[in-house]
């Protein structure tokens, strides 16, 4: 025996206002099936999550960038540096008395023997 209970076959239809969750509860649901009537309203949730895993990607390819130049900079800095002292060491092996004195004997001005006289003006 059949039992009919007028028109019972139901037809997939858009959840009634009351029905409605939240997109986050909605794709945790355990029983989570995606069709042409829960599509919209996940729409912006998918959105919010593209726009939060581009700024994620685009904030890791600055930082990257960032490093790199920072480490660019750093061996830049130390050659630098080795060029400072290099430098520094040698003017200050050029200004010694002995070498300043051998670079102007070329030049004809030899060193004093004697102590330099003072001059004294009676006023």
């Amino acid at each position: 025996m059949k039992k009919t209970m007028g028109n019972t076959a139901r037809k997939k239809e858009p959840p009634d206002v009351k029905e409605k969750k939240s997109s986050l509860r909605l794709v945790f649901d355990p029983a989570f099936k995606v069709d042409k009537y829960q599509m919209p309203r996940l729409i912006p949730f998918i959105l919010y999550l593209t726009f939060w895993a581009i700024l994620y990607i685009a904030n890791t390819h600055y930082a990257e960038g960032t490093l790199i130049s920072i480490n660019k900079m750093n061996k830049e800095l130390k050659e630098l540096r080795a060029d400072y002292l290099t430098i520094k060491a040698d003017l200050m092996f050029r200004s010694k008395q002995s070498e300043v004195a051998k670079m102007v004997e070329s030049q004809g001005i030899n060193e004093l023997d004697e102590p330099p006289k003072k001059i004294y003006t009676e006023e």
